[in-house]
């Protein structure tokens, strides 16, 4: 059977509108996918987020000064956004798929390489959040899951955040405890295939709650659109690129090459964009655009909390969240007090350098606990 050759531009096209559908976090963001950063400094560029109006009143029949409308300017927030990551998925395809294996070049490569650029998005997105300096933290009692969504909608409430374009994106315990709410109220799914159509499990105190795996079971945060902004630029086509096209759409933007290495016989296609991340701050440097949520205390412990190790020797630390789950092969990060006594691998794991003592640091969701290590002499 022939090989079906599409043009690029065709491909390029279904991808984004593959991508659009995929993404569940990002589509709740502010999107920035036309942006020029052709020569910005550092691959950064200034975007515009709208501003906020508060409405005038003056009496009828007034007269003299009382009359006069006063006028007010839109200060829309200017948003500093760099280019910090390549997103992409590279496929090798043989000859022997290509002819005998694969029967739709779309479904079977492109549409896996798309869903796999929307989980980086999606990632980096999620980093985004965590790292912003949050007003308000609000911990989720599971026995009043509702109150605490409607202590999240006074706090946005409270620093005049519009209502509308607002949501709340949950991880998995936060979702599980909602669902057991006798005030959740249940959405309708029917009628679309979309990643963020079929994420949305209903509302809760009048927002819109999407469930994300990409977050922890007990991280969560209650947003207006215009808190966070992703803005993403598709990668130029190389010169000695054979097949490919950039493009963009929907306020998302990619690339699709697609070339043949015939040492190895073997076709490649390769499917990214590169992304950037920024949280919106006030004019007085607050961020209140957003609720950061999480369940139970808030709280981490680890295990051991102290221990001793010879020089060249390790011990392993562990980090559980308040439920007791461990979470050192997710988000937990380490850092040493001083790593010329003991030094920490990103997975928790301490070696012994000099004899003396250090404080392991672990971090999770912005809440720390430490572990006191003693390093002895070898015997």
């Amino acid at each position: 059977m022939p090989n079906t050759y599409v043009k690029a531009e065709t491909v390029i096209n279904t991808a984004l509108g593959l991508l659009q559908r995929e993404i569940v976090i990002p589509n709740m963001l502010w999107l920035n996918g036309l942006g020029d950063f052709a020569g910005a400094k550092d691959d950064t560029i200034s975007l515009r987020v709208p501003g906020r109006l508060t409405a005038r009143t003056k009496k009828l029949r007034a007269t003299g000064a009382a009359r006069k409308i006063q006028t007010d300017t839109i200060a829309q927030t200017k948003v500093d956004v760099t280019l910090t990551d390549d997103i992409y998925i590279a496929v090798p395809i043989t000859d022997e798929e290509l002819t005998l294996d694969i029967k739709d070049f779309g479904v079977e490569i492109l549409n896996p390489q798309v869903r796999a650029v929307a989980e980086g998005l999606e990632n980096g997105a999620v980093e985004c959040m965590r790292d912003a300096d949050y007003q308000d933290v609000l911990i989720i009692d599971k026995s009043k899951v509702y109150d605490s969504f409607v202590d999240a909608r006074k706090a946005l409430n409270d620093e005049n955040v519009p209502l509308g374009q607002r949501g709340a994106v949950v991880g998995s315990g936060i979702e599980a405890a909602i669902l057991k709410d006798p005030n959740f109220k249940h959405a309708d799914q029917a009628g679309s295939d979309s990643a963020l159509r079929e994420a949305v499990i209903g509302k809760i105190a009048g927002f819109t709650i999407v469930v994300s795996n990409a977050l922890d079971d007990d991280e969560g945060y209650v947003f207006h659109k215009t808190a966070y902004i992703m803005a993403t630029r598709a990668p130029a086509i190389p010169d000695g690129a054979s097949f490919g096209k950039s493009a963009s759409f929907a306020n998302l933007a990619m690339r699709w090459l697609k070339d043949y290495d015939f040492e190895n016989t073997t076709d490649r296609s390769l499917v990214g964009t590169y992304a950037g991340y920024a949280h919106v701050e006030e004019a007085d440097g607050r961020f209140v655009r957003a609720v950061q949520i999480q369940l139970g205390t808030g709280s981490i412990t680890v295990e051991p909390t102290t221990a001793s190790v010879v020089v060249g020797g390790t011990t392993q630390i562990t980090v559980k969240d308040d439920g007791g789950d461990p979470v050192a092969s997710r988000t937990a990060t380490y850092t040493s007090s001083d790593p010329t006594k003991a030094t920490v691998s990103n997975t928790g794991k301490v070696t012994g350098v000099a004899v003396g003592s250090a404080t392991i640091t672990a971090k999770y969701q912005n809440k720390t606990a430490t572990t006191a290590i003693t390093v002895t002499a070898a015997p």
